[in-house]
C-alpha cells in the first residue's frame, strides 16, 4: 500500500487497497483529504466512453446551506403557512400516486 501526496502537491496521488469477498474497500485518507470527503457525502463512479473510470463526490447538504436563500423576511406566522400548505401539496400527491 502506498500513500504520496499533500493536498496542494503537484504530484499525483497513487494508493492501492484490496477489495473485500464483498466488494467493499476502504477510500484511502490521503484520497478522503484530496477529495474533502466527509461523513454523509456520496461517492460517485463513472466510467466513460473510453473505459476510463472517474470518482466524484457529492456534498452532504446541511440546512446551514440555505442561509441566505431567501430575501424576503417571513414572519413565524407566514412559514407555518407555507408549511402547512407544503404539507397538504406533499399528501395529495402522495395520494394520488397510491401511496401511504
Amino acid at each position: 500500500m502506498t500513500d504520496n501526496l499533500g493536498k496542494n502537491s503537484k504530484e499525483p496521488i497513487e494508493s492501492s487497497r484490496v477489495v473485500s469477498d464483498r466488494g467493499q474497500t476502504v477510500i484511502p485518507k490521503s484520497i478522503r483529504d484530496y477529495m474533502d470527503l466527509q461523513v454523509g457525502d456520496k461517492v460517485v463512479w463513472t466510467v466513460n466512453e473510453h473505459g476510463a473510470v472517474m470518482v466524484n463526490s457529492i456534498k452532504k447538504k446541511s440546512i446551514m446551506d440555505l442561509k441566505g436563500i431567501v430575501k424576503k423576511e417571513f414572519t413565524l406566522e407566514d412559514l407555518d403557512k407555507e408549511l402547512a400548505k407544503a404539507k397538504e401539496q406533499h399528501y395529495l400527491k402522495r395520494n394520488e400516486f397510491g401511496g401511504s
